[in-house]
């Protein structure tokens, strides 16, 4: 086998097709291939387990149990941890609150109540509760005086 240095250039079109063109080779030559085949463009994550999309079954969304709804943990036992995050923000500071175990309801419950004290936006993603801003006193201030004693 010989390896062969060549200068390429990859061009990706709105069509989801990918062109390489090899610039210098014993002869310039070009592929054209659609993405969609080699790359993956979707991160979706399908419903069902088996990742399964159709099936004439009746009964396709009701042959995998649903899943349990998770307790929350109380106050007391709840170890939160607080930190402050500019990744992928643009250089935009917000604030974390990372560790809550319970149901979507009650981490969204306390995010309404953390946004509300701080004033500023936020959002719940990813077991995450994002506010917008450097409020990492307050809200370990909060937090305690609310009970969340485990908070760092």
């Amino acid at each position: 086998m010989e390896y062969v240095k060549m200068k390429c250039r990859m061009l990706h079109d709105t069509n989801s097709r990918i062109r390489i063109s090899v610039l210098s080779f014993p002869r310039p030559f070009s592929l054209t291939f659609t993405a969609d085949n080699y790359f993956p463009m979707s991160k979706k994550t399908s419903s069902r387990p088996d990742g399964l999309a159709y099936s004439t079954n009746k009964d396709f969304f009701n042959d995998f149990p649903a899943d349990e709804p998770v307790d929350t943990l109380p106050k007391e036992k709840q170890k939160l941890r607080v930190m402050l995050d500019t990744k992928q923000r643009a250089g935009k500071v917000v604030t974390l609150v990372d560790g809550f175990v319970g149901s979507d309801d009650d981490m969204e419950a306390l995010g309404k109540q953390l946004k509300t004290k701080c004033g500023a936006g936020g959002s719940i993603k990813d077991g995450y509760i994002i506010i917008q801003g450097d409020y990492k006193l307050k809200v370990l201030t909060w937090l305690k005086e609310w009970g969340y004693v485990l908070t760092k």
